[in-house]
C-alpha cells in the first residue's frame, strides 16, 4: 500500500519526454483523487517546462489502470448523503472529466502506453491521449457497464476515436 507521503505519479523527465507513470498497484492504479490531482499537476508542470515535446502516461504493476477508484467513491457518497462534505463537496469520480479534458486539450503530444488492462475510466485515459502504444497484455472494457452504470464521462474522448460507422448518428 502506498503511503501518504509518496506520489501516486511518478515524473521523469529528459530528452524532451516527460513520462507520468500511475504509480499505485495495490489498487491497480485506480483513480482516487489523490491520483487524479497529482497527474493533473504533473500535466500542468510539464506544459509549463519548454524543454518537455511530448509526455507519455504509463504505469507500475501489470494493470495500466482500473478506473475510478470505487472505494473512496462509496465512502465519499456516504459521507455526502450524511451532510459531511465528500473531500471538498465533491465526490472523487467527478474529477475524472477535469483529467480527461485536460488530457484531450493538452497543447504537446500525449502517449498512453499500455502494457496490461484498462478499464472503465482507464480507458478514458487511453482515449484521451493522441496515440496509445499497447503492450499484447493490453486489454480494453466498459466494466462500469456491469454495475448498471452508463460510461458517461468517458464517452466524449471515447467517441470521437471510434471508427465512423459506429458512431452514433445525430438524425
Amino acid at each position: 500500500m502506498t503511503s501518504e507521503g509518496e506520489s501516486l505519479v511518478r515524473v521523469e523527465t529528459g530528452q524532451g519526454v516527460a513520462t507520468l507513470t500511475l504509480d499505485s498497484p495495490h489498487n491497480r492504479n485506480a483513480l482516487s483523487s489523490r491520483l487524479m490531482t497529482e497527474l493533473l499537476a504533473a500535466l500542468a508542470a510539464a506544459e509549463g517546462d519548454e524543454s518537455v515535446r511530448v509526455v507519455v502516461i504509463s504505469h507500475t504493476g501489470p494493470v495500466f489502470c482500473s478506473g475510478a477508484d470505487l472505494k473512496e467513491t462509496a465512502e465519499a457518497t456516504a459521507r455526502a448523503a450524511e451532510g459531511a462534505p465528500a473531500g471538498g463537496g465533491r465526490v472523487p469520480v467527478s474529477m475524472l472529466g477535469d483529467v480527461l479534458a485536460a488530457i484531450w486539450e493538452y497543447p504537446k503530444p500525449v502517449v498512453a502506453r499500455v502494457g496490461g488492462p484498462a478499464r472503465a475510466g482507464g480507458l478514458g485515459l487511453v482515449a484521451a491521449a493522441d496515440i496509445a502504444i499497447c503492450a499484447e497484455e493490453a486489454t480494453f472494457a466498459f466494466s462500469e457497464v456491469r454495475l448498471g452504470v452508463v460510461p458517461a464521462v468517458i464517452s466524449a474522448t471515447v467517441l470521437p476515436g471510434s471508427p465512423r460507422e459506429r458512431r452514433p448518428s445525430s438524425c
